[in-house]
């Protein structure tokens, strides 16, 4: 008699065939259930836009500087180069040429590199006297909050300790650090009022502040965060933007909570279509994969 044994089922994988999620799949989920699900579950290829491919370029030669600036080996020039000859090649693989306008995309993309990477140091030096690197890239990976065997992966651009000042009046000097976390974001000219304000984004710095805290041991009250906006079509020298973000322990643990609702959505498959700004930009948008009904 031939016996059939269940199968097993491993009940910490998702149906993204993972036991985790970052930040990109939860927002991507909040936004569209079913562009979570083509992306994430039927693993669509999403080639990426200019916006995405140039930031991905900035980030990498500013977590090289970060890690290397004091290296005697390391060159700026160089790094810059490099960079440009990577945008370049990543412009020619999705297809970009600024509507076949090569001025323009000089003017507006492949100049701004050197003038946003030689702004970065005397900025960062500018904004935060005396501070030392803790990390680039921090990778996350840490067990999510309100979710069994469940894991939030991440890597955090910048994290910086900063020595903090004594108030005014004060009689003693001060001691200890203030430790601000830095997400880059490449932009045009800035961000406007509504992304300034977008609970989404601000989600974002309140999970790497959470996390980085519990991964390094620092207090909650010691760590500061925001991003960095590396603009592109800006007059020479006004590159880079401190865009401070308050994330006080209601925004930290309304977040958590967000994200693991989010996971139980994720469990139950429950890829709903939202329709509104973000189909502007979903790659899979009027396509077989996702028509448009009224």
């Amino acid at each position: 008699m031939t016996v059939h044994l269940p199968l097993f089922k491993d009940e910490t994988r998702l149906p993204t065939g993972k036991n985790h999620v970052s930040f990109s799949e939860v927002s991507t989920a909040l936004e569209c259930g079913w562009s979570h699900k083509l992306k994430y579950v039927h693993k669509l290829e999403d080639p990426g836009s200019e916006h995405t491919v140039y930031g991905s370029c900035i980030h990498d030669s500013a977590e090289n500087w970060l890690l290397n600036k004091d290296s005697a080996w390391y060159d700026l020039e160089e790094s810059i180069e490099s960079c440009v000859a990577k945008v370049k090649e990543e412009f020619a693989r999705i297809g970009f040429d600024a509507d076949g306008n090569p001025k323009k995309l000089e003017k507006e993309w492949i100049t701004p590199v050197g003038g946003i990477l030689t702004k970065i140091p005397s900025w960062m030096d500018e904004t935060f006297p005396g501070y030392s690197v803790v990390a680039a890239e921090l990778e996350l990976f840490e067990p999510l909050d309100g979710q069994k065997n469940k894991w939030y992966k991440g890597f955090v651009d910048c994290v910086i300790k900063v020595p903090k000042k004594a108030r005014k009046g004060a009689k003693k000097a001060a001691s200890g650090f203030t430790y601000w976390i830095l997400d880059w974001k490449t932009t045009s000219w800035g961000w406007d009022k509504k992304k300034q304000t977008d609970p989404v984004k601000k989600m974002q710095l309140a999970l790497y502040k959470h996390f980085v805290a519990r991964k390094l041991d620092i207090p909650l009250a010691d760590i500061k965060c925001g991003f960095v906006l590396l603009k592109r079509t800006v007059k020479s020298g006004d590159h880079c933007e401190l865009l401070e973000v308050s994330v006080g322990d209601q925004t930290r643990l309304a977040t958590l909570k967000i994200v693991s609702n989010t996971v139980n959505m994720i469990k139950r498959e429950m890829w709903i279509k939202e329709r509104g700004d973000a189909c502007r930009y979903c790659k899979f948008f009027v396509t077989e994969h996702c028509k448009w009904e009224k």
